[in-house]
């Protein structure tokens, strides 16, 4: 199953995507590096086919011709919305998370004032 790198919206064509198409639900771009089955941000220049041409941005459109849509089970989210949601996670426990959501973002907004001081 593909699915947008951002959103988790699934891409049903059999094709790969063509330079310029954006996802129907968050209209990020399918054909970028994060969306790629060789993306790896802990691979040097986060590829890890070596004959892809260096990308700068890995969330924009690119001209790769190396990308090969990302296929993951229907179960699995993408794995950069995975880490996404960790680091959240981790940021929200470093912080505390006993008040309501808008209550907490007033909160952490405070903390991070303070440390800034």
């Amino acid at each position: 199953m593909k699915k947008c790198w951002k959103c988790g919206r699934e891409w049903t064509e059999s094709r790969i995507p063509p330079f310029k198409e954006t996802c129907e639900g968050c209209f990020s771009y399918l054909h970028c590096c994060k969306n790629c089955k060789y993306y790896d941000p802990n691979a040097a220049q986060s590829c890890t086919n070596r004959s892809a041409e260096y990308v700068n941005d890995k969330e924009d459109s690119n001209f790769c011709e190396e990308f090969l849509f990302l296929e993951l089970g229907a179960e699995q989210s993408h794995p950069s919305a995975e880490r996404s949601k960790e680091a959240k996670t981790r940021f929200m426990k470093l912080f505390g998370d006993k008040e309501d959501d808008h209550e907490k973002e007033d909160a952490i907004k405070e903390k991070f004032k303070k440390l800034l001081e």
